[in-house]
């Protein structure tokens, strides 16, 4: 059972409610609308002002909601989730439906259940027993797209937020349900990533001569990243310390390179997919920008005619450290922890501060 103010809230409900949510395959590339919708109709309560934001994005009809209860005063605070899961199709390990929830004796399955559509339900749960008279200061819930995909739907969501709360101001602090297994994390890394293209120039490979080879002068490009990260990733303050007592640096990764398409042709094109992870403090644009100019420095030089070109940049931003506030002091309460690390991945909270709230990771799973 679920307790609040005393009261005991059926655990069926939230067993029900989150596996109605499975059921929506809402693989970031497929619509989340018909989510969004079934989460708004949820959260049509009485003392509730409930907003459902619709838009097409990646070829597909995305829906993110907004839901508040309590008087229009500054304070309060959200919480915030996910609608999208990343893709289980033709993936290893899957003996069951990935959208039906199933349970045994020490686990429950079903695609985005602990990413994060359990928390979602545990939100609706909660807001279907809160008695909105009684609150202070707003509460909101939050609830996105398309975050499995670089946290694209609160970067668009942001600026719609101000008309989706009306005439209740938005909350400064927000609690996102990300798995963390419960324990807080009040800052993380971003993420940036972007196709890396080189071009050269095609020919038969008995005749090296007259081409270009895009996959040595990608393999270039390799060497040049990896003296990059090395030189200038696992640079690091105190504070970086402090926060990823881990790997305080800055991850890079190559995550795929393809090129050519004979065994016996000049690979006339090869393109690799470059990620890296800044850390709140790091500028990613810039970051970017330097890594991009020394990779097209050293490859046109060691290969002439040979072309680089950056494509498809996606950047989610780092999420600083949040100020002190009660939210914080309950948080700690909650989870025992004095001093909150900060989070290897990134969220919707590093988009959030645009519209100056300040975040919480903190979530079951």
């Amino acid at each position: 059972m679920i307790e609040i103010d005393g009261r005991q809230l059926e655990q069926e409900s939230l067993w029900g409610i989150t596996q109605r949510l499975v059921a929506f395959d809402t693989v970031s590339t497929n619509s989340s609308l018909e989510a969004a919708r079934f989460v708004a109709n949820e959260l049509d309560l009485p003392g509730w002002t409930v907003r459902l934001h619709e838009e097409q994005a990646l070829g597909a009809s995305k829906g993110s909601v907004v839901a508040v209860a309590g008087p229009p005063e500054p304070g309060g605070f959200i919480l915030s989730g996910h609608l999208d899961v990343v893709p289980f199709e033709s993936q290893p390990g899957w003996t069951r439906d990935a959208l039906t929830l199933a349970r045994d004796d020490q686990r429950i399955y079903g695609r985005g259940v602990s990413d994060m559509k359990a928390f979602v339900a545990q939100c609706i749960v909660v807001a279907k027993a809160l008695e909105p008279s009684r609150l202070q200061a707003p509460v909101a819930l939050v609830f996105t797209s398309d975050e499995e995909v670089g946290c694209l739907g609160s970067g668009r969501l942001v600026d719609h937020l101000p008309s989706l709360f009306g005439s209740s101001p938005v909350p400064r602090h927000a609690v996102i349900g990300e798995p963390t297994s419960f324990r807080v994390y009040g800052a993380h890394k971003g993420h940036v990533r972007c196709a890396i293209r080189i071009e050269g120039s095609a020919g038969h490979s008995s005749r090296p001569d007259l081409g270009l080879s895009a996959i040595l002068a990608a393999a270039e490009a390799v060497r040049v990243i990896e003296r990059f990260a090395e030189a200038r990733g696992r640079q690091a303050t105190e504070e970086h310390w402090q926060l990823f007592p881990d790997f305080p640096g800055i991850p890079f990764n190559i995550g795929t390179i393809v090129g050519g398409s004979a065994v016996n042709m000049i690979a006339e094109r090869c393109e690799l997919t470059l990620g890296f992870r800044p850390r709140p403090g790091d500028d990613p644009h810039e970051l970017l920008a330097m890594v991009a100019g020394e990779i097209r420095s050293s490859v046109e030089e060691k290969y002439p005619g040979a072309m680089v070109k950056l494509d498809n940049v996606q950047v989610t931003p780092p999420m600083h450290p949040a100020p002190e506030s009660l939210v914080a002091d309950v948080l700690r309460e909650l989870s025992l922890e004095a001093v909150f690390l900060g989070a290897p991945f990134a969220t919707d909270g590093g988009n959030f501060e645009r519209a100056g709230i300040r975040s919480y990771i903190w979530g079951p799973g």
